[in-house]
């Protein structure tokens, strides 16, 4: 029988309704607790209180801020009124966030005091124009909040005053399966952003099958450090523990010592992160510091693990599982991972299989089936796949196929067993320290500086983050470009981790023989040079 958010809610505050559900680690102290209960009464009022508001069914809340409970509590006081929510990733600038929330139709704003080093009200401040469709803000709460950061940004109500008790207003039947809960933009080889329509029934079929095969029960304490505006954050870390009675140990962003500091504080016995990740946490004096023997499971998303990374969190970890987990935003979340009883060789060798009632197959360039043991692009197809993309036809169409089937523009192979192992991306897209990063997208902006003739980005090994930018650009003839200015006019419009950490100009950029840029042959002779520079290490 398929449910609603509402509905898995409900069962699980009946279940557990004096359990905690949300704990929010702040450094040295913990701030808050939410027992299921406590979520449920306070979503239920902030539902009212939205509806009382003049929002409804179909509406879209667009939602700015760090992992915090409210941040939650908003997403499930939207869904229970049908409301989807546009996940808005803090670190958005101008052009970016005028984009999201136009697209998306977004009239009321969920925003955060603070995300990091940003003050987000005086974002809201100092860009007007890419606000310019939201009719009403509400502010989300802060230790450092004041009534005058709030009257600053006008047309603003504080989280608090929505709590108060609203007895005429009656909440309607929650809305169906199938209708959207979650607009999460994730851009593509075109650079254009596409809001993946992630449902009532995909997020919880992803988060379902991901509790059920990895064995959360409500003894497990998840660390929720991944971003809630990504489907780690919000599918394999908040809809996992509901589902599962678990409680979560949010964190407002990933710092690896208060990290450590909170897991060992609170017995965590789940981590999720992205490679990167755990090499920061490795390279933090505090791990050596806290009691960590509580974590059972480390789990690896991103990309696959690799043998020195295993080994490192084998050490680290001495009682812990290590699965790696694939998912995507047009998966809702999780839809391959490892098995707890794989071998050391599987885990290092390959994703995982498919997990639930999901379904993996390997296509050729033609979309026609291959064997075994046969690479080609990796498709999926279940429950878990969303409902394409927001209001865009043409890219829905290219990547949700009529028959069911997603092509996630990743290359893989099928082994006799099952499992999946992954050869590398179709796509264009790099991982810069978890986020991805297309290169077009940043590329355009590039673009549009004065004296840019052609440019051309492509990701680079890095030994902390994974994979950085380096952007060849070949300028118009007199032009005078330096890489500082160029970082420092795209600091204004971009996130920081799109700015490039290489920029390279050159005399004339190699062309395909129509007329392309040929990046094959750039990510060539960048891994020669790197090559050439090690061996010269060596000597």
């Amino acid at each position: 029988m398929s449910v609603t958010l509402t509905d898995i809610l409900v069962a699980s505050v009946r279940r557990n309704p004096g359990t905690a559900f949300l704990l929010e680690g702040m450094g040295e102290s913990q701030r808050s607790t939410l027992t299921y209960e406590e979520f449920y009464r306070e979503s239920e009022q902030l539902a009212r209180s939205l509806v009382e508001l003049g929002l409804g069914r179909g509406d879209r809340i667009a939602l700015m801020a760090p992992n915090q409970p409210e941040w939650v509590v908003v997403f499930f006081a939207a869904a229970r009124i049908g409301a989807p929510v546009v996940t808005i990733n803090p670190r958005y600038r101008g052009a970016e966030l005028d984009y999201m929330l136009t697209q998306s139709g977004a009239r009321f704003m969920a925003i955060g005091t603070r995300a990091d080093d940003t003050d987000l009200l005086r974002l809201v401040q100092d860009t007007p124009e890419a606000f310019a469709g939201i009719e009403r803000f509400i502010v989300l709460p802060d230790e450092s909040q004041n009534v005058g950061d709030i009257d600053a940004i006008g047309r603003a109500l504080a989280y608090s005053t929505l709590l108060e008790p609203s007895p005429g207003v009656e909440l309607d039947a929650s809305p169906g399966p199938f209708d959207p809960a979650l607009i999460l933009y994730t851009s593509g080889t075109t650079g254009r952003p596409k809001g993946a329509v992630i449902t009532h029934a995909s997020i919880i079929a992803s988060a379902q099958a991901q509790a059920e095969h990895l064995g959360f029960d409500p003894r497990d304490v998840l660390i929720g450090h991944l971003p809630l505006n990504h489907v780690g954050g919000i599918t394999c870390t908040i809809m996992a523990a509901l589902i599962s009675g678990a409680s979560v140990v949010l964190v407002r962003s990933f710092r690896a010592d208060a990290v450590i500091k909170t897991m060992a504080r609170h017995s965590v016995t789940i981590l999720a992160a992205v490679p990167t990740m755990y090499a920061l946490l490795f390279l933090s004096p505090e791990m050596d510091k806290g009691e960590l023997a509580s974590v059972r499971m480390c789990v690896v998303g991103g990309s696959s693990v690799t043998l020195e990374l295993y080994r490192q969190i084998a050490a680290r970890f001495p009682n812990t599982s290590i699965i790696n987990l694939y998912g995507l935003s047009e998966t809702s979340g999780a839809c391959i991972l490892s098995s707890l009883d794989d071998t050391f060789e599987t885990v290092t060798s390959t994703l995982g299989r498919t997990i639930g009632d999901f379904q993996a197959r390997i296509v050729d360039a033609q979309g026609a089936l291959l064997d075994e043991g046969e690479v080609g692009e990796l498709q999926i197809k279940g429950r878990c796949v969303a409902d394409g993309y927001w209001d865009l036809v043409n890219e829905t169409d290219e990547t949700f196929k009529e028959d069911g089937w997603l092509a996630t523009g990743d290359i893989a192979k099928v082994l006799p067993t099952g499992h999946l192992a992954l050869f590398g991306r179709k796509k264009e897209m790099y991982i810069q320290g978890g986020y991805n990063v297309y290169p077009a997208e940043v590329e355009s902006e590039i673009a549009n500086y004065p004296g840019v003739l052609l440019v051309a980005g492509i990701g680079v090994e890095d030994p902390i983050l994974g994979e950085v930018g380096k952007y060849f650009i070949e300028r118009e003839e007199g032009a005078m470009i330096s890489g500082s200015d160029l970082k420092g006019y795209l600091n204004q419009r971009i996130a920081d981790y799109k700015i490039p950490k290489y920029i390279e100009f050159v005399d004339a950029l190699p062309l395909t023989a129509s007329g392309k840029v040929d990046k094959a042959f750039l990510k060539e002779r960048e891994s020669q040079r790197r090559l050439n520079r090690d061996e010269e290490d060596q000597r």
